[in-house]
């Protein structure tokens, strides 16, 4: 299987108590799915005939490939006659076996909200709505409205006040 480097997929990756401490490839949809329980990450890859169905990977092997391959835009881990994935990583060269473990039933979450439209959603800067959440003293919880044409209306959930997020033009 291949994927983009530039995904940060261990960013979004919960406690291994929770059992949501790895990330899962699934084949079938062609996807990298990582969750932390208030979040869920669904990003494609490329698959190869001999990758498994499915197959849960270490949150910190899948960080190793992403910050060694950076500059080459995708990472890769092969599929062994074994059934074991092998990488090559920052810090050499690697194998792990895979293990049959539990994943949250994320496809629920997903293909609940799968009719929504999005051509009708926008664009926002996420640093950017960071940083506005802070300055209106809520980092953790802000809730985010259409405002008018282009701009967010942001409102802090654990102050007073709110803000206004200027839209931006959606790169194609």
């Amino acid at each position: 299987m291949k994927y983009e480097s530039k995904c940060q997929l261990d960013l979004i990756v919960g406690s291994e108590a929770r059992k949501i401490d790895q990330i899962l490839f699934d084949k079938e949809r062609r996807s990298l799915v990582s969750t932390n329980g208030a979040a869920i990450a669904v990003v494609p890859c490329e698959v190869e005939e001999q990758d498994p169905e499915k197959a849960l990977l270490p949150s910190g092997i899948v960080k190793e490939l992403r910050i060694k391959n950076r500059s080459k835009g995708n990472s890769q881990l092969r599929c062994e006659k074994d059934g074991s994935l092998s990488y090559e990583g920052k810090n050499g060269t690697g194998i792990f076996h895979l293990k049959d473990s539990f994943y949250p039933n994320w496809k629920l979450i997903v293909d609940k909200n799968k009719e929504r439209d999005e051509e009708g959603g926008f664009c926002l800067n996420p640093k950017l709505l960071l940083e506005l959440a802070k300055a209106l003293g809520s980092e953790k919880s802000v809730r985010i409205c259409h405002y008018d044409d282009g701009q967010i209306r942001v409102i802090p959930k654990e102050s007073k006040g709110f803000g206004i997020l200027m839209g931006i033009r959606e790169e194609r």
